[in-house]
């Protein structure tokens, strides 16, 4: 089964609303390479297409040079040894050791009474619907 296009345009009005004073732009606004500023956004300050986003992090490359470096330098063996060292010490009363070893192996804690509380707030709002539903005089209308 083939199904019509939209009689709306990409924003949801209709097509014959929008009108292409520089192809690929709404009526009003004008190209990037064509704004007096040198802004790549339309006037209505959205991005125009070719727009390239911006630099991005200019860390990035720096920090995945140093990730790779790390990576390559710690073998499986330096893991386990780690591993087995921040366990000796929560074994031996060391709180932060514990605290990682759980919160790595188990998941960081939920709120313990998160259900409980998501309950008694249903509760609430049904019973406030339910009031509302009651207050209801067909005859004031």
């Amino acid at each position: 089964m083939r199904l019509s296009p939209s009689p709306n345009g990409p924003n949801g009005q209709p097509q014959d609303h929008i009108q292409s004073s520089v192809e690929g732009y709404p009526a009003g606004e004008q190209s990037p390479s064509t704004r007096a500023n040198g802004s790549t956004r339309t006037l209505g300050g959205r991005f125009a297409p070719g727009n390239s986003g911006g630099p991005g992090n200019p860390s990035a490359r720096a920090v995945g040079q140093l990730r790779a470096a790390l990576l390559a330098s710690v073998t499986e063996e330096d893991i386990r040894q780690i591993v087995a060292a921040l366990v000796l010490k929560a074994k031996a009363g060391d709180i932060a050791a514990a605290k990682e070893v759980l919160d790595r192996t188990l998941g960081k804690p939920v709120e313990a009474d998160l259900i409980e509380r998501l309950q008694l707030l249903e509760q609430a709002h049904a019973s406030r619907a339910m009031e509302q539903h009651n207050a209801f005089d067909p005859t004031l209308i």
